[in-house]
């Protein structure tokens, strides 16, 4: 099977590959492209960058207009979960640049009019529409084609950045599968809501389940129990450095 995992965060490339965990994908017989910043596998030793093929996540971004929408739609998906969570009330409370500051204010507005809740509501369903305006640029939807993956296991904290999204957006135009695993045990009750859905949702326990039934609204046989990372894994890594996990 041919496997491509996006890693749009250094925790990512910590969770899924000094693990040891895209080896034992390797082990099993798939054809793993990795998609990380370039930096990040600079980082990595020769002799995991030799069982892996690269694509840089660095080109594969929208435009800068694009970029700062989806900031702002990731601040206002927070806004809409905002009163049935503590949590949100306090992230949205630190200390911003008077910006943000203006976007929580009128996003907040418009919650008013357009109800949220603990999943989300009508306002995370139209943010969900704004999002779906915009196609994936040629350039990283000809990428995803070229390479032919299967499958797309998406490492995540739900959306975070413009390129992360362009990919999983031009491997929903594509057709190809994709599976998201959230980076920690609280992703799904402290990012926000997906933007754009996955196919499959990857959690670490029961609690993670329960927040991708009821936060997420996935389906019981959408969600897959897979346990936390191996840590254990880390500290021969940071040891041995260039040794084989």
């Amino acid at each position: 099977m041919r496997l491509l995992v996006l890693l749009p965060h250094r925790m990512m490339v910590r969770n899924w590959i000094t693990s040891g965990a895209v080896d034992l994908l390797v082990q099993r017989g798939h054809i793993v492209t990795v998609c990380l910043k370039a930096r990040d596998w600079r980082d990595l030793p020769q002799s995991l960058r030799s069982r892996l093929s690269f694509l840089p996540l660095d080109s594969l971004g929208g435009s800068r207009f694009r970029g700062r929408v989806r900031a702002a739609l990731r601040l206002s998906s927070m806004v809409a979960r905002e009163e049935g969570s503590t949590t949100y009330t306090h992230k949205l409370g630190q200390s911003r640049p008077l910006a943000g500051r203006l976007q929580i204010r009128a996003w907040r507005a418009y919650r008013r009019r357009v109800p949220g809740g603990p999943d989300g509501g009508l306002m995370e369903e139209r943010l969900r529409g704004l999002e779906g305006r915009f196609r994936p640029r040629r350039t990283v939807v000809e990428t995803i084609r070229d390479l032919r993956p299967d499958v797309l296991l998406w490492a995540t904290l739900i959306h975070q950045d413009n390129e992360e999204l362009e990919v999983v957006k031009a491997c929903q135009i594509e057709g190809i599968k994709i599976v998201a695993a959230p980076a920690s045990f609280d992703v799904l009750s402290s990012k926000g809501g997906f933007l754009i859905r996955p196919h499959n949702i990857w959690v670490w326990g029961e609690v993670s389940k329960q927040d991708a039934l009821k936060l997420h609204g996935f389906e019981e046989s959408q969600i897959h129990i897979i346990g936390p990372v191996h840590w254990e894994s880390y500290e021969a890594f940071l040891g041995k450095g260039s040794q084989d996990q």
